[in-house]
């Protein structure tokens, strides 16, 4: 039987040894299975039935980047206004970053500030184009 390390290129030897003792918990259940069961898989077959059961258990976690799609599911169809926002103690004329011009791909990334926002929304946005786009584009 041929022992197939999964090897990975790192510096941080407690990375190593996490591996190492992946590694060695799976041939370890692997011959514990082909003892108990007297069935005949490859080591690599049994590593994918691994990663199967456990992706069919647990499902495949994929972070989205930005803005959850149903965080403001209003914000398409009812009606927002623009507004300022309202001064504070420390600024008399306080500033946000536009949420649109920072955060998406509509537009190249650069740090914009308005002094516009929505208030149901509680975002920043530039009055113009921003305002329209964040509102009606169900991605952005």
């Amino acid at each position: 039987m041929k022992f197939s390390e999964s090897i990975r290129k790192t510096r941080k030897w407690y990375k190593k040894i996490f591996f190492y003792i992946i590694d060695l918990s799976v041939l370890n259940s692997y011959i514990l299975f082909k003892t108990m069961k007297h069935q005949n898989f490859q080591l690599s077959k049994f590593k994918l039935e691994i990663i199967r059961d456990l992706i069919s258990k647990y499902g495949s976690k994929r972070s989205h980047i930005g803005r959850p799609l149903s965080a403001h599911p209003l914000r398409l169809t009812a009606r927002h206004f623009p507004s300022l926002i309202p001064p504070n103690e420390s600024k008399q004329t306080p500033q946000r970053r536009c949420y649109v011009c920072s955060n998406t791909e509509r537009r190249a990334k650069e740090r914009r500030d308005t002094r516009y926002q929505c208030t149901e929304c509680d975002v920043g946005l530039c009055i113009t184009d921003c305002f329209k786009d964040f509102h009606t584009l169900q991605r952005i």
